[in-house]
């Protein structure tokens, strides 16, 4: 018997033409190493910013991700198994 989960994947976003203008500090720094993302407190020095909070995730990507990549490595795989069957088990053709 197989099991099945759940996957969280998260991709951060670049700052919005808005967000640059206006000088907002990019406060995400992403390990895909060990797949977490961590946010950082924006009062702090930019160079000792402090990591306010830290989330695991099953898969992330950084800001510099392109849609293919995400595409490539999180959903390919899954798109494929469901155009198999449902749920990626292939199902007997209809008559």
């Amino acid at each position: 018997m197989t099991t099945e989960s759940v996957k969280v994947i998260i991709r951060c976003r670049p700052l919005s033409d808005k967000e640059q203008k206006s000088k907002c500090p990019y406060i995400v720094t992403v390990d895909k190493g060990m797949q977490q993302v961590s946010l950082h407190d924006p009062q702090e020095d930019s160079k000792d910013m402090l990591i306010a909070k830290t989330f695991r995730f099953d898969e992330v990507f950084d800001s510099q991700s392109t849609q293919q990549q995400v595409y490539d490595e999180a959903a390919f795989n899954i798109i494929e198994a469901a155009a198999e069957g449902y749920n990626g088990k292939k199902l007997s053709p209809r008559k």
